[in-house]
């Protein structure tokens, strides 16, 4: 486990073969693995311009005059779709926004698409299932392949399956479309409040970008300047460069976030060498451990310890975790079946080591020399919204099964 906050100045850049979309969010949005997804602005357009293969070396290609609309064909239904928003997607009860919220669908959910309809302004909505639930979603926030989890020093967003993450720099990362020479994404960090940004090797540094538009937009509670503009392909490098859609000068989105955090890492294992505590970390008022301690191998006693020194005079620690003996998995015990997952394979989130009762945590916050001034033993999870059919079970597995 690690702690995170973040000081990151956050340039993004994002280069499709017609238009751009932009995957971008303060840095503890990408943590949090979500990102904000912006759509493309449509560009002014006369008529196409396509051009002759280059000849010369280093060249580019004329700016063309428009840009070729590209139109996938609409899939036959029934198909496969996947959530793709970060904060989730409303499942509504018909094609329009204003309709009634059946469920919200978070970043990755698969359903499938039976149905298909415009709303009144002309946005396509898509009838989907999953399960015993069904109901309409706008296609522009889901993706017709599985998505991925791609991640970084300091941020992780989802990916479709065709898009992989690369880069041997931690402050720089590129997305690349598989089968594609131009880079559909780069994410460039910094700690420091200067940088200067990378420019991919496909594209012509000695070119200056021919601005298209600008615009205002929201990522999570930044307000920051989307600059769009169409950069010159190096052909030397990129040699179907002319046959491209996007004739040799894709579209680029450029956002910054200037985030005002600090970044602090450790992990929470570590404690047991006190030798290792990180005192360098400014102290706080309250500090939140929530579903956390559970995850860890080392003694909680010194986990605590560690955390409690990070705390200011007065300041508050709140610990929240399962309860090892609660009801349901006693008698789970009581019918000669283990209440505890097995520990798992996967490395990065191998599971609960250890849970604890409400006297061992006590005792261990007691031994780190913290004062518990407040405890609750309650059900944190209401059951009637997890997938049971009838809210009245739901509502009495409440009662049963306190966590």
């Amino acid at each position: 486990m690690t702690m995170r906050s973040a000081l990151r100045l956050i340039p993004l850049m994002a280069i499709g073969a017609v238009a751009a979309f932009l995957l971008a969010g303060p840095l503890t949005s990408f943590y949090q693995t979500h990102a904000v997804a912006g759509r493309p602005q449509p560009s002014a357009s006369g008529s196409i311009d396509p051009h002759a293969s280059p000849t010369s070396c280093p060249a580019s290609l004329p700016v063309p005059k428009s840009a070729t609309a590209v139109t996938s064909p609409a899939p036959a239904l029934p198909f496969a779709i996947w959530v793709n928003d970060p904060l989730g997607v409303n499942l509504r009860a018909s094609a329009s926004a204003s309709s009634a919220r059946v469920a919200t669908l978070s970043q990755g959910t698969q359903a499938t698409a039976d149905g298909r309809a415009p709303d009144a302004s002309g946005n396509l909505w898509y009838h989907a299932k999953l399960g015993s639930q069904a109901g309409w979603l706008r296609a522009d926030f889901v993706s017709g392949t599985p998505l991925h989890t791609a991640s970084g020093f300091g941020w992780s967003l989802m990916l479709p399956q065709s898009y992989q993450a690369a880069g041997s720099d931690p402050s720089l990362t590129t997305v690349t479309r598989s089968g594609d020479e131009v880079p559909f994404l780069l994410l460039q960090t910094s700690t420091s409040s200067i940088l200067t940004v990378q420019l991919p090797p496909t594209v012509r540094a000695d070119l200056a970008p021919v601005a298209d538009h600008s615009a205002t937009i929201q990522v999570w509670s930044y307000t920051v300047s989307e600059q769009v503009g169409r950069v010159a392909l190096d052909t030397c490098r990129v040699t179907s460069a002319w046959a491209r859609p996007d004739q040799g000068w894709p579209y680029t989105t450029s956002v910054y976030v200037h985030t005002t955090g600090r970044n602090y890492l450790f992990n929470l294992n570590d404690a047991q060498d006190a030798g290792r505590w990180r005192h360098d970390i400014p102290a706080y008022s309250i500090v939140i451990m929530a579903e956390v301690i559970e995850h860890l191998h080392t003694a909680p006693a010194l986990v605590l310890g560690f955390v409690s020194s990070l705390l200011k005079p007065g300041g508050v620690l709140i610990v929240q975790t399962p309860n090892a003996v609660a009801l349901h998995k006693r008698l789970r015990m009581l019918l000669g079946r283990n209440p505890y997952e097995m520990i798992r394979e996967d490395e990065s989130n191998p599971g609960h080591f250890r849970e604890y009762t409400a006297h061992e945590i006590r005792s261990a916050a007691e031994k780190a020399g913290l004062r518990v001034t407040a405890f609750d033993a309650a059900s944190y999870f209401d059951y009637r919204f997890t997938g049971r059919r009838a809210s009245r079970i739901g509502a009495l597995a409440n009662l049963v099964y306190p966590h």
